[in-house]
C-alpha cells in the first residue's frame, strides 16, 4: 500500500530541471477534456453561456461544485462567470479531501500546479505561512502529497480559474475532519489573516448525495415527491451560506442532514468572514434532472459571498495601526509627519479609500475624524486623520503629549456604500450609515450601535441628532449605508510563527 501510495503521488509529481515540483493534473482526459484546445473551448464556452447577475457589492468568495464538467460545469461557470473584469492576484482553494483523510486541514508542497492549460504558481510565502501554523501544520508530508495526488476537488477548479482571471496564484488548501468548532474557528482564524482585497476564496463542494451508493437515501427512490425532498435538503445548506451563518451549517451537519461532500470546507469559508458578508445564489442544479434518474443523484450549487466590508489581511491591518501611531505620535509631540516608502506598503494602504482614526482614553472618546470618500491613499487618509483626531477634533481639546501612553487607537477603513431604502434592511452593528438633510449631514461608524446598544430606530434618531437636525428627520434624510472594517490596538493580532508573506 505504500508503495502504491508512492507511484500515486510521482505520477502527479514532475521534477523540471530547475527543481520545480509541478502537481500535474490527473483526471483531465476523463472528468474534462485533456486536450488544451478542446478544454478551452469548453471552458470559454461554458462561461460564455452563463448569465452574469449583478452582486450587491464586491464579491470575496465563492462556492462552487467539483464534478465532471459534464454535470456540474454549466453551475461552477456560473460562479467563474463573475470574475470576469476583477483583479483577484491570489486564489484560496478549500478543497475537501474525499480518499485520504486526516484531522486538520493541509497545504499541499507543491510549487504549481498543471492543467492542458498550463502551469499556476502558488504563492510560496503565503503557503508556508500557513504550513507553520495549528491546525495546518504540516505533520506528514507524504500524506498530504498523496492525498493531493489522488484528488479531484481542487484540480476541477483550477481550468475555470485559469479562463475567468488574467493571471493569480494560487493557495491550496486540503480540508480534513475539523473536529471540535473551536478547532475550526482556529484554523479560519489563521487562514482569514492572511487574506486581503485581492484575495478570491474558492470553497469546492457538491451538495447532496443521495441513493444507495452514497450511503443517503432518507427517501424512497419511488417517492414521486424525491426531488423536492433533495431540494429541501440542499435548501439548509444554501441558506446557512446566503445568511454567511456557520453556526447554522455547523448544526445542519450536527443532525446529519446534509452530506456534502464540501461542508467542512464550506463551514471554514464562512466563519472566515463571519459578518458583514452575504451570499447570492447563482445557479442550482442535480444531476437527477440531467439523466431522469433519481435513485442516485448529487447536487450542485453555485454562490458567491459578497459585502460592503473591505478586506484587509492581518499585516495590512497591523500596518494601519502603526501608521496612525506613528502619525498621532508626531503631531503631538510637534514633529513632522511621518512619511512611509509607499513602495513597500501593503497594496491596500496603497489604494484609494475613506477613514477614520478614533482615540480613546481608558472607555472615553477622546477623538475622532475621518473621511467618507475615497479621495486619496488610505495611508494618507490615515495619517492626516490620525493627527487631525489629536489636534483638531472641535469636541476636545488637543492631546497633550503626557497623554499619548494612555490612549488607545484604532482606525475604521471604509468599504462600499449602499443607499437605505428599507431601513429594516439595514444591517444594524455590522455596517455604518450616513445622513444628510439639506446642509445638514452625520456619519456613524458600524460599531456605534454595538457599543451603545442602540435598535434600528435609535440609531438613526440619533444620527439625525448628531447633525442638529430633530431626532424624526431621519425619516425624510437621504440614508446610505456603507461597510467597514475596524480594528483597534487593543486588538491587535499578533503574527503567529513563520515567514511573514
Amino acid at each position: 500500500m505504500a508503495l502504491l501510495g508512492f507511484l500515486a503521488i510521482l505520477a502527479c509529481w514532475v521534477w523540471s530541471f530547475g527543481g520545480t515540483r509541478v502537481r500535474r493534473a490527473r483526471f483531465a482526459g476523463s472528468w474534462y477534456e485533456g486536450d488544451p484546445d478542446l478544454l478551452r473551448a469548453c471552458v470559454d464556452g461554458l462561461l460564455e453561456a452563463s448569465s452574469r447577475p449583478r452582486l450587491p457589492a464586491r464579491q470575496v468568495a465563492l462556492v462552487v461544485p467539483h464534478a465532471g464538467y459534464r454535470w456540474s460545469g454549466p453551475v461552477a461557470a456560473c460562479a467563474y462567470a463573475t470574475l470576469r473584469g476583477c483583479d483577484f492576484d491570489r486564489v484560496l482553494v478549500l478543497a475537501p479531501s474525499h480518499r485520504v483523510h486526516f484531522r486538520g486541514a493541509r497545504v499541499p508542497e507543491w510549487d504549481a500546479y498543471g492543467t492542458p492549460l498550463g502551469e499556476v504558481p502558488l504563492d510560496a510565502p503565503t503557503c508556508a505561512r500557513l504550513r507553520s501554523a495549528a491546525g495546518l501544520r504540516e505533520e506528514r508530508s507524504g500524506e498530504t502529497l498523496q492525498a493531493d495526488g489522488k484528488e479531484h476537488s481542487l484540480e476541477l477548479q483550477i481550468p475555470f480559474l485559469q479562463r475567468a482571471l488574467p493571471s493569480f496564484r494560487l493557495v491550496p488548501v486540503l480540508v480534513g475532519d475539523l473536529g471540535a468548532a473551536e478547532a475550526s474557528a482556529t484554523i479560519a482564524g489563521r487562514l482569514r489573516a492572511v487574506v486581503d482585497s485581492r484575495t478570491l476564496v474558492v470553497a469546492s463542494s457538491d451538495l447532496t448525495h443521495y441513493g444507495e451508493a452514497y450511503g443517503f437515501h432518507p427517501f424512497p427512490p419511488d417517492d414521486p415527491a424525491l426531488p423536492d425532498r433533495i431540494r429541501a435538503l440542499d435548501g439548509g445548506l444554501i441558506d446557512a451560506v446566503l445568511r454567511a451563518d456557520a453556526a447554522h451549517l455547523g448544526a445542519f451537519q450536527k443532525k446529519r442532514e446534509t452530506n456534502a461532500c464540501g461542508a467542512a470546507a464550506i463551514r471554514l469559508l464562512l466563519e472566515m468572514f463571519p459578518s458583514g458578508y452575504r451570499g447570492t445564489l447563482l445557479d442550482y442544479r442535480t444531476s437527477g434532472q440531467l439523466s431522469g434518474d433519481w435513485s442516485s443523484s448529487v447536487s450542485y450549487a453555485a454562490i458567491a459571498l459578497s459585502g460592503l466590508r473591505p478586506v484587509l489581511s492581518e499585516e495590512e491591518a497591523n500596518a494601519c495601526l502603526s501608521l496612525a501611531r506613528a502619525a498621532l505620535t508626531a503631531a503631538v509631540l510637534g514633529q513632522p509627519e511621518p512619511e512611509p516608502a509607499v513602495e513597500t506598503l501593503p497594496r491596500a494602504l496603497r489604494d484609494p479609500s475613506g477613514a477614520f482614526v478614533t482615540l480613546r482614553r481608558g472607555e472615553d472618546l477622546r477623538g475622532c475624524v475621518g473621511q467618507m470618500r475615497p479621495a486619496q491613499p488610505l495611508w494618507r487618509a490615515i495619517v492626516t486623520n490620525a493627527a487631525l483626531a489629536a489636534l483638531r477634533d472641535n469636541r476636545f481639546d488637543p492631546v497633550r503629549p503626557e497623554e499619548l501612553a494612555d490612549l488607545r487607537v484604532a482606525v475604521t477603513v471604509l468599504g462600499a456604500s449602499r443607499r437605505i431604502e428599507n431601513p429594516e434592511d439595514f444591517a444594524l452593528g455590522e455596517e455604518g450609515a450616513s445622513l444628510e438633510l439639506g446642509d445638514a449631514g452625520a456619519v456613524f461608524l458600524p460599531q456605534v450601535a454595538t457599543e451603545n446598544g442602540w435598535d434600528r430606530e435609535t440609531f438613526f434618531r440619533r444620527l439625525a441628532h448628531k447633525a442638529g437636525l430633530p431626532p424624526e428627520s431621519w425619516r425624510e434624510a437621504t440614508l446610505e449605508a456603507f461597510g467597514a472594517a475596524s480594528f483597534s490596538e487593543q486588538e491587535r493580532i499578533p503574527p503567529f510563527p513563520g515567514p511573514t508573506p
